[in-house]
């Protein structure tokens, strides 16, 4: 079990309370400390090896200096904000019975509701519907990095994490290039913090829109062939870009001759647009969620993560052309 913290006195603690509780005869726990912070004063109390790294890696790193110290050939890779279900590696370890599986991801639930979280909780619930989807396909395209299971022989054969900000979309693209497939254990799942206020929803999303341009660039000989891709994903890119071009036609029109129709149809337009996706929404989480929170995921959240990817993705854009490197630690 590798935990990579980093600032994280906060929540380590419960993190390693957890793991230490799983349903699992032999378990080796190792946390790579990534800051100077009480995570190693908290190991110790808890009797867990801490390895502190002397200067700072990155997630990315820190994995790969645990897989390092590590003895075990099967990994639960496990963030310092995570909780895991008690049943996780029973439920999940049975997947690799099947020599072709590198990875399986449990599912995973928001452990805070204050503030943007409860709203991020809802994301989640719809990328979880999404994912349930990939099932048809054998293998999923991706796993998220807050808690899975790898095999560490496969991890080796590929060089270990790459040094990039989305190591487990890059890492799940170099799996499925290779032949293995990354598997999905539904009946089991982790709890991970998600970001409460304004701010850090923003760093993160910046992230991970910076982050999803350069894996789009690296791996999109294997997007582009991907059912997955092409069936879940590319059609919310295309009405995004329909849909922006064609707010902005509007908008132009409405400014360059402004009149009571030409308003009226913008807000028709928006209205057509939230009531499709409150019935998209609705069929994919069914009554997992109340219509007030759908709504207001849509006219709240929805923009405001638009705007952050975007962002995120002009930033990427722009270190490309200065050929500055994908990992910059200062995002976080």
């Amino acid at each position: 079990i590798i935990i990579p913290a980093y600032k994280s006195d906060d929540t380590i603690g419960s993190c390693i309370e957890s793991v230490k509780r799983l349903d699992y005869p032999r378990k080796e726990i190792i946390v790579i400390n990534d800051s100077r912070d009480r995570t190693p004063e908290i190991c110790r109390k808890l009797r867990v090896r801490c390895i502190q790294n002397r200067k700072r890696l990155g997630k990315p790193g820190a994995l790969n200096e645990g897989i390092k110290h590590s003895r075990g050939e099967i990994l639960f890779l496990i963030d310092a904000d995570t909780i895991a279900s008690r049943d996780v590696i029973k439920k999940c370890i049975a997947w690799f019975h099947d020599k072709k599986t590198a990875a399986v991801m449990p599912g995973y639930r928001t452990s805070n509701r204050k503030g943007f979280a409860k709203l991020v909780s809802i994301e989640n619930s719809i990328t979880l519907a999404l994912v349930r989807m990939n099932l048809f396909f054998g293998s999923m395209l991706g796993y998220r990095g807050c808690g899975v299971l790898m095999r560490k022989s496969v991890v080796k054969k590929l060089g270990g994490f790459p040094s990039t900000l989305m190591e487990d979309n890059d890492f799940s693209a170099r799996i499925i290039k290779a032949g293995y497939r990354i598997r999905f254990e539904p009946s089991t799942s982790v709890m991970t913090r998600e970001p409460e206020n304004l701010r850090e929803l923003g760093k993160q999303k910046m992230r991970w829109g910076k982050g999803a341009l350069f894996t789009f660039l690296r791996h999109h000989d294997l997007y582009m062939k991907s059912p997955q891709f092409l069936l879940y994903f590319f059609p919310y890119i295309f009405l995004g870009i329909v849909v922006s071009l064609t707010m902005a036609y509007n908008v132009f029109l409405i400014l360059l001759h402004p009149s009571l129709s030409g308003i009226l149809s913008l807000i028709t337009m928006i209205v057509l647009l939230t009531l499709a996706a409150f019935v998209h929404i609705l069929v994919l989480l069914g009554n997992e969620r109340s219509p007030a929170s759908i709504l207001l995921f849509i006219l709240l959240y929805t923009p405001v993560v638009c705007f952050f990817y975007t962002r995120g993705i002009l930033s990427g854009i722009k270190a490309k052309r200065e050929k500055k490197p994908e990992l910059d630690l200062s995002d976080w």
